[in-house]
């Protein structure tokens, strides 16, 4: 009788195991230990950035080329750097993920930024204004973005919950959101703006002569300026002039 209620009870301990197995490192999941170090690496010339670990970037235009991540040792092993082409990409190696772990930092110094794509949680700060043709930012998932920029042309998107602040001037700025993601761009002044937004998301920009504006879904799109407007809405979205 005690054999069966064993046998009974077998099922309830494999699913606390596997529970327990989850909340810690997962399948292929990396639990960080020990304290945090800091460890610098030399990486080419790029002008590209890529991001694909959760963790707090900074980066600074210098004509100082640098790469610098703080991280628990465990997890500092695991982090990939590596430049293809112009693209500095930052990855867990393997595909792996990461249980519980302390803030990953990363601090990038370079001359150029042309790209910088984020997967994830990744909150990126520009701790110096960016000057540069083309700035193009993107962001995949619920990650987000703070820069001042200075280019000729500013192109930002959104797949998911993200946020992306900017400011600074451009001649012409092209901001794409699908899902429920924000951009701030009040203190970006812009010439032209085309906007297109599939979602929920909130827009808000500084347009002086163009804004082409598309909606599909409940978006509100925010404008300051006296732009000529061309807008295209289905849905309950909005698009509308504030002071």
């Amino acid at each position: 009788m005690k054999t069966l209620n064993y046998l009974r009870l077998l099922p309830f301990f494999a699913l606390a195991l596997f529970l327990n197995s989850c909340e810690g490192d997962g399948w292929n999941n990396i639990r960080g230990t020990g304290p945090v170090y800091s460890e610098t690496r030399v990486v080419p010339v790029h002008r590209d950035i890529s991001v694909a670990i959760p963790a707090d970037v900074y980066i600074v235009q210098s004509p100082v080329r640098d790469l610098t991540i703080e991280a628990q040792a465990n997890v500092l092993d695991a982090i990939e750097t590596y430049v293809s082409g112009n693209e500095l990409k930052i990855k867990l190696e393997n595909g792996a993920g990461l249980g519980r772990h302390e803030t990953i930092k990363i601090y990038i110094s370079s001359a150029f930024y042309n790209n910088i794509r984020l997967s994830g949680s990744v909150n990126l700060y520009a701790e110096t204004p960016i000057v540069t043709d083309v700035f193009d930012v993107s962001i995949s998932g619920s990650g987000s973005v703070d820069a001042e920029v200075f280019a000729n042309t500013v192109r930002a998107s959104i797949s998911g919950s993200g946020k992306i602040s900017l400011a600074g001037t451009t001649i012409a700025e092209n901001f794409t959101v699908s899902g429920s993601g924000d951009i701030y761009a009040f203190g970006l002044l812009s010439e032209t703006a085309n906007i297109s937004i599939s979602g929920s998301g909130t827009t808000e920009v500084s347009v002086a002569e163009f804004l082409k504006a598309s909606i599909s879904g409940s978006a509100s799109i925010y404008y300051r300026g006296f732009p000529d407007v061309d807008s295209r809405i289905s849905g309950s979205g909005k698009v509308v002039r504030v002071n």
